[in-house]
């Protein structure tokens, strides 16, 4: 997923802030009584209508390049390096095991 939070959130608002919209503006009758099947039809035609913009963004957010992620990389030493630190760690427990 290369979404940020900001980008999902922004994603969010913009898709609520369309469905909003759409619906106050064909709820915008003052005093106009509506059924119910109306929610209904309203719902439909304003998730229509956002849809388009919600993939827009989506489709935008994830056309951007992606971060390169910081990881640690492993150094590869020799095996000879290796033994002598190996030797030589032995020889200070061996020589701190014979301090009382």
């Amino acid at each position: 997923e290369t979404f940020t939070r900001p980008q999902r959130l922004q994603c969010f608002l913009a898709m609520l802030t369309g469905l909003l919209a759409i619906n106050a503006a064909v709820h915008s009758y003052p005093g106009y009584m509506t059924e119910a099947r109306e929610f209904i039809v309203s719902g439909v035609l304003s998730g229509l209508l956002v849809f388009p913009v919600f993939c827009g963004l989506v489709v935008m957010f994830n056309m951007r390049p992606a971060q390169v992620k910081k990881r640690l990389i492993k150094r590869a030493y020799s095996t000879r390096e290796m033994d002598i630190i190996n030797e030589q760690r032995q020889k200070l427990a061996h020589q701190t095991s014979l301090y009382p």
